[in-house]
């Protein structure tokens, strides 16, 4: 599974300036999504801007690094501070992001895609595992959360993986 990391303070600054929380913005690595290594400035390290979409909801650009398998979603280097349309107080949902006019979207950090992204873009399947819907006894759900709520989901994944790891190992 694909782990993501983001600095809280630029995480803060792109809710307050785009109304986007990294953690909705990482959705975009669920879907196919098209990349291409950002080569605007020297960064020291390889920065890959990938365009993706939520939901089929909100057409996103991520910035990001890969560092050991985790990537780092970061801002956009910023062109002009004192740019932006709108503030917002606190990160929009989905269909509240759905909503925003494009003339309140506010591109002073975003990178332009230019023909370059588009002859270059590589495109590259989901990095993340499906997402599986079901439905659960209210008790085993209670047991899998325990004392601490945090983390249950792959507490339930862990269980259901060693069971078929040791189906398999029975063979048929």
């Amino acid at each position: 599974m694909q782990k993501f990391e983001w600095d809280e303070d630029k995480n803060h600054i792109n809710i307050t300036k785009h109304g986007i929380d990294f953690a909705v913005a990482c959705r975009i690595f669920e879907g196919f999504t098209l990349d291409v290594e950002d080569t605007r400035f020297d960064y020291g390290e390889v920065r890959v801007k990938t365009l993706g979409q939520i939901e089929q909801v909100a057409v996103l650009l991520v910035v990001h690094t890969d560092r050991h398998g985790t990537y780092r979603l970061e801002r956009p280097t910023q062109r002009n501070a004192h740019a932006m349309s709108k503030r917002y107080k606190r990160a929009l949902i989905l269909n509240e992001l759905a909503k925003v006019p494009d003339s309140d979207i506010d591109y002073s950090d975003i990178p332009e895609l230019g023909p370059e992204f588009w002859e270059n873009a590589k495109v590259t399947p989901p990095r993340t595992k499906p997402v599986v819907s079901l439905r659960l006894p209210e008790d085993v759900i209670e047991f899998f959360q325990g004392d601490d709520p945090r983390g249950y989901t792959q507490r339930m994944a862990a269980v259901l993986k060693a069971y078929a790891e040791a189906q398999k190992s029975k063979g048929p």
